[in-house]
Protein backbone atom coordinates (compact mmCIF):
# COMPACT_ATOMS: atom_id res chain seq x y z
CA UNK A 1 0.00 0.00 0.00
CA UNK A 2 1.29 3.45 -0.87
CA UNK A 3 2.10 5.91 1.88
CA UNK A 4 -0.53 8.44 0.82
CA UNK A 5 -3.22 5.74 0.83
CA UNK A 6 -2.29 4.87 4.42
CA UNK A 7 -2.40 8.54 5.39
CA UNK A 8 -5.76 8.97 3.65
CA UNK A 9 -7.24 6.02 5.52
CA UNK A 10 -6.07 7.44 8.86
CA UNK A 11 -6.46 11.17 8.12
CA UNK A 12 -9.27 11.84 10.60
CA UNK A 13 -7.54 10.04 13.47
CA UNK A 14 -4.28 11.90 12.75
CA UNK A 15 -6.15 15.20 12.93
CA UNK A 16 -8.14 14.28 16.02
CA UNK A 17 -5.39 12.62 18.07
CA UNK A 18 -2.37 14.64 17.09
CA UNK A 19 -3.67 17.93 15.73
CA UNK A 20 -2.12 17.31 12.32
CA UNK A 21 -3.45 19.95 9.93
CA UNK A 22 -1.54 18.92 6.81
CA UNK A 23 0.69 16.00 5.97
CA UNK A 24 2.71 14.99 2.95
CA UNK A 25 5.43 12.64 1.86
CA UNK A 26 8.89 13.92 1.06
CA UNK A 27 10.81 12.10 -1.65
CA UNK A 28 14.40 12.46 -2.66
CA UNK A 29 14.64 12.95 -6.40
CA UNK A 30 14.98 9.66 -8.21
CA UNK A 31 13.74 7.52 -5.31
CA UNK A 32 10.37 5.84 -5.33
CA UNK A 33 8.53 5.53 -2.03
CA UNK A 34 8.41 1.73 -1.92
CA UNK A 35 12.21 1.55 -2.38
CA UNK A 36 12.91 3.43 0.84
CA UNK A 37 13.70 1.84 4.20
CA UNK A 38 12.05 4.76 5.95
CA UNK A 39 9.17 7.13 5.33
CA UNK A 40 9.97 10.85 5.11
CA UNK A 41 7.07 13.08 6.06
CA UNK A 42 6.53 16.77 6.47
CA UNK A 43 3.73 17.63 8.86
CA UNK A 44 1.96 20.84 9.75
CA UNK A 45 0.75 20.52 13.33
CA UNK A 46 -1.65 22.81 15.20
CA UNK A 47 -0.35 23.09 18.74
CA UNK A 48 2.54 20.66 19.27
CA UNK A 49 4.44 19.39 22.26
CA UNK A 50 7.43 17.08 22.32
CA UNK A 51 5.28 14.27 23.74
CA UNK A 52 2.62 14.69 21.06
CA UNK A 53 5.29 14.79 18.34
CA UNK A 54 6.84 11.54 19.61
CA UNK A 55 3.42 9.87 19.96
CA UNK A 56 2.57 10.84 16.36
CA UNK A 57 5.93 9.45 15.17
CA UNK A 58 5.34 6.15 16.99
CA UNK A 59 1.79 5.90 15.64
CA UNK A 60 2.94 6.55 12.06
CA UNK A 61 5.77 4.00 12.36
CA UNK A 62 3.16 1.44 13.40
CA UNK A 63 0.99 2.30 10.39
CA UNK A 64 3.84 2.08 7.88
CA UNK A 65 5.85 -0.70 9.50
CA UNK A 66 8.97 1.39 8.86
CA UNK A 67 11.03 4.09 10.52
CA UNK A 68 9.49 7.52 10.01
CA UNK A 69 11.40 10.79 9.76
CA UNK A 70 9.23 13.82 10.43
CA UNK A 71 10.01 17.42 9.63
CA UNK A 72 7.56 20.03 10.80
CA UNK A 73 6.48 22.49 8.16
CA UNK A 74 7.08 25.52 10.41
CA UNK A 75 10.66 24.50 11.22
CA UNK A 76 11.40 23.56 7.61
CA UNK A 77 10.39 27.03 6.41
CA UNK A 78 12.93 28.60 8.77
CA UNK A 79 15.91 26.58 7.53
CA UNK A 80 18.35 27.97 4.98
CA UNK A 81 18.01 25.10 2.47
CA UNK A 82 14.49 23.73 3.03
CA UNK A 83 14.02 20.34 1.42
CA UNK A 84 16.76 20.88 -1.14
CA UNK A 85 16.45 18.34 -3.94
CA UNK A 86 13.19 16.94 -2.60
CA UNK A 87 9.58 17.04 -3.63
CA UNK A 88 6.65 17.26 -1.21
CA UNK A 89 3.42 15.50 -2.14
CA UNK A 90 0.73 16.97 0.12
CA UNK A 91 -2.26 14.78 0.90
CA UNK A 92 -4.69 17.52 -0.21
CA UNK A 93 -2.96 17.77 -3.60
CA UNK A 94 -3.04 14.00 -4.03
CA UNK A 95 -6.76 13.93 -3.13
CA UNK A 96 -7.60 16.34 -5.96
CA UNK A 97 -6.16 14.00 -8.65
Amino acid sequence: MKFLEIIRENKEELRRRFGIQRIGTVEAQGHREHDRARVNLIIEFGEITTDLFLEAKTFLEGLFGKDVDIATFKVQLQQIHPLAGREITWLEEADSD
